[in-house]
């Protein structure tokens, strides 16, 4: 059954009723998937609503039938990345996977060793890598959205208060073992470029008591890097 992110969907729908979807959604689900009249719907929000609907109707007047509605609470702690920039193809795909490996929010970060854009261009980078979020919630069947942050300091990743246990990655630490992930607390894994950290970045993660790992005895690239300890994250879980 097709999935699709409709973030203007609303809890008040009721079953029978008719769901409103936008044109350019219509067009993809009529003309490039061919979904056919009977066929089965579903729509989520991000946040927990889950709508299943019915296709019916000819190819040109396609209406969406609410079959069932669902609110599910989020039951997991949150997995967050603070990633270093890398090149915007990099990152795209970064995004993409990701978010199919269920991490909960992406934090772009500044770091010495990597600073491929100018800042006038990160408002435009984080709408085109939510973009790429939201799609892939749809392919990949999740229910709960993930959100990209604004590009931002260390220093401020640091102080996040949204997460109970935050680590960084590098060469030298103890790797990931069966103690390093937390059950039922949230996560923060901070990754930096493929130069690493700066010493000034790591004797700032230091004096912060930021825990670092190594993750292999080779160099990953960072995006890497990051499905790695999402897969190691999930494995532990």
């Amino acid at each position: 059954m097709r999935r699709f992110f409709l973030e203007t969907l609303s809890s008040d729908l009721s079953k029978g009723a008719s769901l409103d979807i936008p044109e350019e959604l219509i067009h993809r689900i009529k003309n490039v998937l061919r979904i056919n009249d009977g066929d089965l719907v579903e729509f989520i929000d991000g946040k927990g609503l889950l709508v299943k609907t019915e296709v019916t109707g000819e190819n040109r007047n396609k209406i969406f039938k609410v079959r069932s509605i669902e609110n599910i609470k989020k039951d997991k702690p949150i997995l967050g990345l603070a990633v270093s920039l890398i090149r915007r193809e990099r990152f795209d795909l970064l995004v993409e996977k990701a978010v199919e490996l269920g991490v909960d929010v992406i934090i772009p970060i500044e770091t010495e060793y990597s600073r491929p854009f100018g800042p006038e261009s990160y408002p435009k980078l984080i709408e085109r890598w939510q973009k790429i979020a939201d799609q892939a919630l749809s392919q990949c069947k999740r229910i709960f959205k993930c959100r990209i942050d604004n590009v931002t300091k260390i220093q401020d990743a640091i102080n996040n208060k949204n997460f109970d246990e935050k680590m960084f990655f590098h060469f030298g630490g103890e790797k990931l073992n069966n103690d390093s992930i937390k059950e039922g607390r949230s996560h923060l894994f901070i990754i930096g470029p493929e130069g690493g950290f700066s010493p000034n970045e790591v004797d700032l993660f230091n004096k912060n008591n930021i825990k670092f790992y190594s993750l292999t005895d080779n160099i990953l690239r960072t995006e890497t890097a990051a499905f790695y300890v999402l897969s190691v994250a999930n494995f532990l879980n």
